[in-house]
């Protein structure tokens, strides 16, 4: 909240110094457009607080019970380029608080996103996390009722690795370029569809059962659960729209699917068993911010999840990205071998 707070009043401070609207492009292409894109010369830096996590849910068959897994991941601090449809950021972990530490664990994480906005948008992902607690401890096990300590489990550990590919098939009325990389203006509030597809892997692995043996009843046979390794690959499709006001802005984006999954369990005691079916997954997404003809500040959320029904139960992966940023435009810039690499996904 602290940083949603400095990010507004530093947006206000903005719009006061830079009454100006920025100088859209008039070019015969874009003139019946709702936006523009920045021009191919700009460089774009981005400072931002970024808090990633990669959690999953387990939900007992009966629907009456459920396990939510989060890592102790610590929040990080990131500088980004943008230049074309190319998007590059470096980041470092902050430290955590001793008594976060304390009362949930420590996870170690690494976690790479990389994405390419263009008419035909590309997002590649890479998460490993080791050690998560359990967030509803109290539900699951009454000796947790009475203190903000979580059951925290070190020996979990989740690999995710995949990529969303969208093709933008409105393009003239909303991009996720402009509104979620800011590459450009939008002249008048609007919306889109875009196709996509998505594929993934990612595993979870325990040396002991997920379960607490305290709520190993509700479960069911999912209680005995130790391990599991998904494989997703489908098509969905998405919608996205945004409202904005001068030089400020509200968006949303959101995709279902349904596709092709391969599962394999594995157990403390039974056998493990392999099972191929149809799964779902989606993605979302929200912002709002500043973007001006420099500068630009804003907040944003992004979710992908997965999701399989297993034994009338469920298991949830979901990876999530909040951001806070702020970001400013170099013009005249002109970098050859970017150039090259911006064309083969222009």
């Amino acid at each position: 909240m602290k940083w949603m707070f400095l990010c507004a009043v530093l947006a206000f401070n903005i719009a006061q110094a830079q009454t100006s609207t920025p100088e859209f492009n008039t070019a015969s292409e874009y003139e019946d457009w709702s936006w523009t894109p920045q021009s191919k010369d700009t460089l774009k830096v981005k400072l931002g607080l970024a808090v990633p996590r990669y959690n999953f849910t387990i939900l007992a068959p009966s629907g009456l019970a459920d396990a939510k897994f989060l890592p102790n991941s610590p929040s990080k601090t990131s500088v980004g380029f943008s230049y074309r449809n190319l998007g590059f950021t470096a980041s470092v972990q902050n430290p955590v608080d001793e008594e976060d530490k304390e009362n949930y664990g420590s996870s170690s994480a690494v976690d790479f996103q990389l994405r390419f906005f263009g008419k035909r948008s590309y997002e590649f992902f890479l998460q490993a996390y080791d050690g998560y607690y359990i967030e509803n401890s109290a539900e699951l096990d009454p000796s947790y009722a009475n203190t903000s300590k979580k059951i925290f489990r070190d020996d979990i550990k989740t690999r995710n690795f995949g990529f969303n590919f969208y093709w933008n098939l409105n393009e003239e009325t909303f991009s996720q370029a402009m509104a979620f990389d800011q590459a450009g203006f939008q002249k008048k509030s609007d919306w889109g569809v875009s196709a996509y597809f998505h594929a993934s892997r990612n595993s979870i692995a325990a040396k002991d059962a997920f379960i607490p043996p305290s709520a190993t009843s509700q479960f069911g046979s999912l209680g005995d659960l130790d391990g599991m390794q998904r494989d997703t690959a489908g098509p969905g499709v998405a919608i996205g729209g945004i409202a904005v006001y001068q030089n400020f802005y509200a968006t949303g984006f959101i995709g279902l699917g349904v596709g092709y999954q391969r599962v394999n369990l594995e157990y403390v005691v039974k056998d493990d068993e392999t099972s191929e079916s149809m799964g779902t997954f989606s993605t979302g997404r929200l912002g709002f911010g500043y973007n001006g003809l420099r500068h630009s500040v804003g907040f944003q959320a992004i979710s992908d999840a997965v999701s399989t029904t297993i034994e009338s139960g469920n298991i949830e992966s979901s990876n999530i990205e909040l951001l806070v940023f702020y970001s400013y435009r170099f013009e005249n810039v002109n970098i050859p071998p970017a150039n090259l690499v911006s064309s083969w996904f222009d």
